[in-house]
């Protein structure tokens, strides 16, 4: 990745998750996201956020992953209610290299 190209990646997450997807890219980012397919991203963001279909594409295009807080509702699966997509937490760490700053919310159950 570009240094001077401003890119983040998203997995998962809630309506939290992704209005800030829709303020990075209203910020200039291009947002790389996976597992929020089914977000409603306004027309003239399109080009900004860019929904990926594999989880390990995020990974390799970005050095900063964000995901869903809360991370599980029961420590086995990322939060995901804006995807028909199950993602394992251990998938999600799978796919994330020493290169990746990532952040989450608590790996805590949350009900």
């Amino acid at each position: 990745m570009d240094k001077n190209t401003r890119e983040i990646s998203i997995c998962g997450g809630d309506l939290r998750i992704c209005m800030l997807a829709e303020l990075l890219a209203c910020d200039g980012y291009k947002v790389h996201t996976y597992a929020i397919e089914e977000m409603d991203i306004p027309d003239d963001l399109k080009e900004r956020i860019i929904i990926h279909e594999e989880i390990s594409e995020i990974s390799k295009l970005t050095d900063i992953i964000i995901s869903s807080i809360p991370l599980s509702r029961d420590e086995v699966k990322v939060y995901t209610p804006f995807s028909k997509k199950a993602v394992s937490i251990d998938k999600l760490f799978e796919n994330i290299s020493r290169k990746n700053f990532y952040c989450r919310g608590s790996r805590e159950i949350c009900v």
